[in-house]
């Protein structure tokens, strides 16, 4: 908490150290570990199926305008790289958030002896929690975000 002048105050509140940070922390990595992977696994899919329409394009646009035909079809290949690559950079970008809450609960925890302790022992007693493989989105046209492919 800060003080009126900029530095953080000493005093102490509920759950801010202690087992009551260890469980805050607890729950910082299971949102970390299982939930943002979890909704990142779904925005990859999605990404995924709609990549996998391409091989399907000409022949669904082989007829002639309105329907049809090169111009209809390049105006929806264009449509579909765009909403893949928001697929792509929202699954990215939930599982690097997911990865960093849970960097950033290990590291509160070293602060913290028995805030460290409860929350060890909340992650072993919780063996409900498996590692959420995320499939790689497929992105548009091979290029790759300024942050990197994952």
């Amino acid at each position: 908490m800060l003080s009126g002048g900029g530095r953080v105050s000493t005093g102490t509140r509920p759950g801010r150290s202690g087992t009551g940070f260890g469980a805050d922390l607890y729950k910082l990595w299971r949102v970390g570990r299982d939930n943002l992977p979890t909704v990142a696994a779904i925005y990859a899919q999605a990404c995924n199926d709609l990549a996998a329409t391409q091989s399907g394009l000409p022949a669904a646009f082989a007829g002639s305008a309105p329907f049809g035909g090169a111009d209809t079809l390049q105006a929806w290949a264009d449509l579909r790289d765009a909403v893949q690559g928001i697929l792509a950079d929202t699954a990215t970008g939930l599982e690097l958030a997911g990865e960093a809450l849970c960097t950033a609960a290990d590291a509160y925890a070293r602060a913290d002896a028995q805030a460290a302790a409860e929350y060890r022992r909340l992650v072993r007693d919780d063996g409900s929690v498996p590692e959420i493989s995320v499939p790689a989105p497929v992105r548009p046209g091979g290029w790759t975000p300024q942050w990197g492919q994952r």
